[in-house]
């Protein structure tokens, strides 16, 4: 394995601003979507390789490699070591590194010395526990350039702090799975792309690649319905051969109540879906007190009525133009409102399970949430709905997938 690492290093694409590592179990060789973000402390260091003793159970003493900036991204190889290692998903495949174990470190630091690599280091306790608290990574899918965060697992105090609506109470939410979500909201450029991709491999797959009210390539998707992202999921997820997250039951519309009964939604899958309102929530706090999504002050990251009409300009406006939340998540707070998995229903969070709520299975509309261009600015906790079948000019959607260990 050393040595497929080494001859396959300059494969690798590191991007500029940030360094990556993926790691793995020294006693489970299969790939895994974790990793760590190197902080900007050592942007100017030269280290190659660092030692880190893991303290928590079940992980145990693993060998990271630091990859050095300046390797070109080359496709065609990328392909090949997808192939050697076996999976179909390079998703998080920025560089592999062999296990950690005493029988095998002398033959490691031989084939370091060989290729001119460092030995490995050993961190402060102090660094360590900066690096075990950064345990989310920006990446991009290097099949489609999907660039994601990882949101990890967690709980949280979901609701309006200053609720009077019995509907909007606070409450504890546990999210029990790590997923990727969508830096942006989808934007036109890249739906166009995607639908072409899909329609090459599924001729008979049927959706308007350009359905926007609002053009312009990096202007977020708006004009689908609930229904038709779904589909547009699946199907993707069968592009990139991943497990589907929608079973429609044999459902082609929604044309009653009694349809949501035949839907299924199986969130474990590995396969690109939307969020449900409680992980939309989540991400959008990004762990912090904001009343907005990164900032106290809506105008530093929204994109809402009070400043495209001032400014003459009653539309959505191209993704990422305004401030990312601590999590790197951009217009979580205007823009675009965003379509959830989740049933509405009014009173959902007196009864709302408190590990991984889905929202209410039969509900007539679904939930949106954070807000558009023709709204005043939204606070994280709000809520809003629309019908599942509707296509409007203020809904689009957002990317995310469970990671699956």
């Amino acid at each position: 394995m050393v040595n497929s690492f080494l001859h396959t290093e300059k494969t690798m694409k590191i991007e500029k601003k940030t360094q990556y590592l993926q790691l793995h179990d020294s006693t489970d060789l299969k790939q895994k979507e974790l990793g760590i973000r190197i902080l900007d402390l050592y942007e100017k260091s030269q280290v190659l390789g660092l030692e880190i003793k893991w303290p928590e159970p079940p992980l145990k003493e693993k060998i990271l490699l630091l990859v050095e900036k300046t390797f070109n991204f080359q496709m065609e190889s990328l392909v090949k070591l997808i192939e050697e290692y076996k999976t179909t998903d390079p998703l998080s495949v920025h560089f592999l590194a062999p296990p950690y174990n005493k029988r095998n470190v002398p033959s490691f630091l031989k084939e370091c010395a060989k290729h001119k690599l460092k030995k490995p280091i050993e961190l402060p306790k102090s660094m360590k526990r900066q690096l075990l608290w950064c345990s989310y990574y920006s990446h991009q899918s290097l099949n489609h350039n999907l660039k994601m965060e990882l949101i990890p697992k967690g709980s949280f105090r979901m609701g309006d702090p200053l609720a009077n609506l019995e509907g909007n109470i606070v409450h504890k939410i546990q999210i029990t799975n790590d997923y990727w979500m969508s830096t942006t909201p989808m934007h036109q450029k890249k739906f166009k792309y995607l639908c072409a991709r899909i329609k090459e491999k599924e001729p008979d797959f049927v959706m308007d690649p350009e359905p926007s009210h609002f053009i312009g390539p990096f202007r977020p998707l708006d004009s689908i319905s609930w229904f038709d992202c779904l589909r547009f999921c699946n199907a993707l997820s069968r592009l990139e051969e991943k497990e589907e997250v929608y079973d429609f039951g044999g459902l082609t519309r929604i044309q009653s109540q009694e349809d949501f009964t035949k839907l299924r939604c199986n969130i474990r899958a590995d396969g690109y879906r939307l969020p449900t309102e409680a992980e939309w929530e989540y991400a959008a706090r990004a762990n912090r007190l904001f009343t907005f999504s990164g900032s106290n002050d809506s105008e530093e990251v929204t994109w809402n009525v009070e400043n495209s009409v001032v400014l003459d300009r009653n539309c959505t406006i191209s993704v990422a133009s305004k401030r990312p939340n601590a999590w790197g998540l951009f217009d979580m707070s205007g823009n675009i409102d965003e379509w959830c998995w989740d049933g509405f229903e009014q009173h959902y969070y007196a009864k709302s399970p408190k590990r991984d709520p889905m929202g209410a299975k039969t509900a007539p509309t679904r939930v949106v949430r954070g807000g558009a261009y023709d709204a005043q600015p939204l606070e994280v906790w709000s809520r809003n709905h629309a019908s599942p079948v509707r296509a409007r000019d203020d809904i689009g959607f957002r990317l995310v997938r469970t990671v699956c260990y």
